[in-house]
């Protein structure tokens, strides 16, 4: 079922969200897109994407979109599960700088190139191995019979 919103209606973050979303992150921004018909958040980079210093957002804040919120591409209202999908995705509470989580995924990329350069040196042992005995079986078949006179 389709929620059908009017357009003359004032969109207003409620207080208690505006806190929490506030506590999750200063620099979060929620605001209404009459072209979209969804609440946006964004998170404001006035003082570099990495920075967390409090201040008092206006338009011409530079920014860089969060998420759009909505529910399977419909309407969805400002709620707890809203300020709990963004907890959940929170990279900078998970890994501090981005020093740390750039750390974190080349180490994640080293150990996974590990992995696949021992799996292909595995897969040519056994295929060499595999050879060997095919060539080993062949040769003890020629060896053991005569191969110029006909049966």
């Amino acid at each position: 079922m389709k929620l059908i919103l009017p357009d003359n209606i004032e969109r207003v973050v409620p207080s208690w969200f505006r806190e929490q979303l506030r506590n999750l992150d200063p620099n979060l921004i929620v605001y209404f897109n009459p072209m979209r018909q969804r609440w946006v958040i964004d998170r404001c980079t006035r003082n570099g994407a990495m920075s967390a210093a409090l201040h008092e957002h206006t338009p011409e804040c530079p920014r860089t979109n969060v998420t759009v919120v909505e529910e399977e591409g419909q309407y969805m209202p400002l709620c707890q599960q809203v300020i709990d999908d963004l907890r959940a995705r929170d990279a900078w509470s998970q890994y501090g700088s981005f020093e740390v989580y750039d750390r974190l995924t080349q180490n994640a990329a080293d150990e996974d190139a590990a992995k696949r350069e021992t799996a292909i040196d595995d897969l040519y042992r056994h295929t060499t191995a595999d050879n060997r005995a095919q060539l080993a079986k062949a040769w003890t078949l020629f060896s053991r019979h005569d191969m110029s006179r006909i049966h």
